[in-house]
């Protein structure tokens, strides 16, 4: 008889999968399924990877005005700016989004986990570029450990600062 219930129970399981998925479709077409603040992010890195900066900054502002910001949107504001040669607007993006580490914790096991933390990565390389150009080399140092230890390359990372100093 216990048995008998378990297959019952996973019957009804499996007949209520197609009407579960049903109802997420009509939630998400009534909604319109878009999340804006996701698609002016989108929108700016695809301006940005054109070399846009200036309207890409525009995106990731109205991205962050719609959301609140997160460490990814700030750290490629930070990447727009730098690209610009306004460090300091690049300074605080990055300290924005290297505040916004716990973005981590709720998304541990999720695949967001690694873009968060590759834009923590970033954020502290962003940094250590920034004061590296301003000469401050000792904060580029303290930087770019904290970038190696989120993931990002220690050859690519002395690399990029080598080339920075080469140009000061």
């Amino acid at each position: 008889m216990n048995t008998n219930f378990g297959y019952k129970v996973l019957m009804v399981v499996v007949a209520a999968i197609p009407l579960v998925m049903l109802s997420a479709f009509l939630v998400i077409s009534l909604s319109g399924g878009a999340d804006p603040a996701k698609e002016h992010y989108e929108a700016g890195i695809q301006l940005h990877d054109q070399g846009r900066f200036r309207p890409a900054i525009e995106e990731y502002d109205k991205s962050i005005s719609l959301s609140g910001g997160g460490a990814l949107v700030y750290a490629k504001r930070g990447d727009a700016y730098y690209a610009l040669r306004e460090f300091n607007f690049a300074l605080d993006d990055y300290g924005r989004a290297i505040s916004l580490r716990s973005d981590l914790v709720p998304r541990l096991g999720s695949p967001e986990y690694l873009n968060v933390k590759q834009a923590l990565a970033d954020s502290y390389m962003g940094r250590a570029m920034v004061y590296t150009v301003l000469g401050r080399d000792l904060d580029a140092q303290r930087n770019v450990g904290q970038a190696i230890e989120y993931g990002y390359g220690e050859d690519l990372a002395r690399k990029k600062l080598d080339e920075i100093k080469s140009r000061r």
